[in-house]
C-alpha cells in the first residue's frame, strides 16, 4: 500500500514544483513528463506476480523467444501479431523479461500520458484519476489491452479533425496488439463522416442501444472468427468493483447523455467537450450491460472510460466560481481515493500486496 499512496504524494509534489514554470505549456510537459518516471519504475520494476495475468506474460516472453518461431509465427501463439513481433524484437536485444516488462510500462505510460497532454485542460487532476480511478492497477494485469489502449485512445486528436484514414491507422495498429481495440472504429466512422444533427444523434443513441442488446451475439461470432478469445466466454471480469458500479455506470449513462442533449447546435463541434460526452455515455452503456448480464463485455469499457481523465477536468471547467471548482475537487479527490482504496484492498487486479523484483 505504501508504494501507491507514495506515488500519490509524488504526483502532488511534482504539481506544486512545477508550477515555478512560467510558460504554462512548458509547465504542461514538464509535469507530464517527470510524473510519468515513477509510474514507469513502479509498474516496471514490479515483482512478476503484481498483477493477476503477469505472471502469464512473464513467461510467454521466455517461451517466444526461446523457440523456433520465425517472426511472423504469431498463429503459433494466442497473442496477435504486433504483440508478438514486440516480444520478438525484444528478445534480439535481451533474454530478461523483467526488462520487457519495463518496456511495456514505458508504452503504456507514455500512451495515456500522450492523451492527457493532447485533451486534458488540468493534467494534474487528469494524472491522479489515472491512479484512482484504477487505470493504473488494471494495466499491471490486462498488458496487451492496455497497450492497445495507449495507442488506440489517441485517435482522438485524428477524430477532432474528422481525418478517418489516420484514426483507422491508429486503431489498426493497436488492435495488432489487441482485437478488442476494434470496438473504437463504430465511434470514429460517426464523428468523422456523419453530420451532427438532432436526428442523427437520435439514431446513433438508438444505434448504440442496439449493439450493446446485440453484444452477447456479437462476442459470439468474435469467439468464431477468433478462437483464441475462447476463455473470454467464461473469463471473471477484473473490473467488478462490487454493487456501486452499476449506480456508476448509470451515472456516467445520464450525465453524457444530458451533454449531449442539451447543448446547442451551433455548439456541436469537433471539440473535447463534446467527444468526450460521447465517450463516457458509451462507457456508461457497456458498464451497464457488462454488470448486468454479460461481464465479458467489461473488456471493451476501458478504451471509452479512459475519456473520464480528460472529461472530469473538462467538466469542472464549466464551474465558474472558484469555491464550487474547490469543492468538486476536494470531494472528487476524497470519493476516487476511496474507491481506489476498496478496490486495491478487495485484491482487483491483484496488484497488492506490492513487491519489487527480486524481494
Amino acid at each position: 500500500m505504501y508504494v501507491y499512496v507514495a506515488l500519490l504524494i509524488a504526483t502532488v509534489l511534482i504539481h506544486f514544483v512545477c508550477l515555478i514554470i512560467q510558460n504554462n505549456r512548458r509547465r504542461k510537459i514538464s509535469f507530464l513528463i517527470i510524473s510519468s518516471i515513477p509510474f514507469i519504475v513502479i509498474m516496471g520494476m514490479r515483482d512478476r506476480f503484481v498483477g493477476t495475468d503477469a505472471i502469464q506474460y512473464y513467461s510467454a516472453f521466455k517461451n517466444i523467444i526461446a523457440s523456433d518461431y520465425g517472426w511472423l509465427d504469431y498463429k503459433e501463439t494466442r497473442y496477435e501479431v504486433g504483440y508478438y513481433l514486440l516480444n520478438k524484437i525484444v528478445g534480439v536485444f535481451t533474454q530478461d523479461p523483467q526488462i520487457f516488462l519495463f518496456i511495456t510500462s514505458i508504452i503504456i505510460v507514455t500512451g495515456i500520458f500522450v492523451f492527457i497532454y493532447q485533451n486534458s485542460k488540468n493534467p494534474f487532476i487528469s494524472v491522479l484519476l489515472f491512479q484512482t480511478l484504477y487505470f493504473y492497477c488494471n494495466s499491471f494485469n490486462l498488458l496487451r489491452q492496455y497497450i492497445a489502449l495507449a495507442i488506440a485512445i489517441n485517435c482522438i486528436f485524428f477524430i477532432k479533425e474528422k481525418k478517418l484514414f489516420k484514426a483507422s491507422l491508429v486503431i489498426i495498429l493497436a488492435s495488432t496488439f489487441h482485437t478488442s481495440a476494434l470496438c473504437l472504429f463504430p465511434i470514429a466512422i460517426i464523428l468523422c463522416k456523419f453530420k451532427i444533427t438532432k436526428a442523427n444523434m437520435t439514431k446513433f443513441l438508438c444505434g448504440i442501444l442496439f449493439i450493446s442488446l446485440s453484444i452477447p451475439f456479437i462476442i459470439q461470432m468474435s469467439v468464431e472468427l477468433f478462437p483464441r478469445y475462447q476463455f473470454y466466454l467464461t473469463y471473471d471480469s477484473v473490473y467488478n468493483g462490487g454493487k456501486i458500479m452499476p449506480y456508476v455506470y448509470i451515472s456516467m449513462v445520464i450525465v453524457g447523455l444530458i451533454i449531449i442533449r442539451k447543448t446547442r447546435i451551433s455548439d456541436w463541434k469537433m471539440n473535447n467537450y463534446y467527444i468526450l460526452s460521447i465517450y463516457v455515455f458509451i462507457a456508461g452503456v457497456l458498464g451497464i450491460i457488462s454488470s448486468l448480464y454479460f461481464e465479458s463485455a467489461s473488456r471493451v469499457i476501458p478504451y471509452y472510460s479512459i475519456s473520464l481523465l480528460a472529461f472530469i477536468p473538462e467538466f469542472m471547467g464549466l464551474f465558474k466560481n472558484k469555491a464550487d471548482r474547490l469543492i468538486i475537487l476536494y470531494g472528487l479527490i476524497l470519493s476516487t481515493f476511496i474507491y481506489y482504496n476498496i478496490l486495491l484492498h478487495s485484491g482487483v487486479a491483484g496488484v497488492y500486496p506490492y513487491t519489487f523484483f527480486g524481494d
